[in-house]
């Protein structure tokens, strides 16, 4: 799967972000399940994306 690969690539010494989709885009809960299911949460509101799409930052901590 390419999330295992590129995770493994990454520093798991070091927290992990991305930026997703906001609960309440129902097009991106297939996202957001992935990122939660590989241990991220969600730690802030991000805005807007250039679409004007609500997102938020997920973060992985440290392993």
């Amino acid at each position: 799967m390419l999330l295992n690969h590129a995770m493994s690539k990454l520093n798991s010494q070091k927290p992990i972000t991305v930026q997703t989709f906001a609960y309440t885009v129902l097009a991106g809960i297939g996202a957001r399940k992935l990122y939660i299911k590989f241990g991220f949460k969600e730690v802030e509101q991000a805005g807007l994306n250039p679409a004007g799409i609500p997102t938020v930052i997920l973060e992985r901590a440290p392993v």
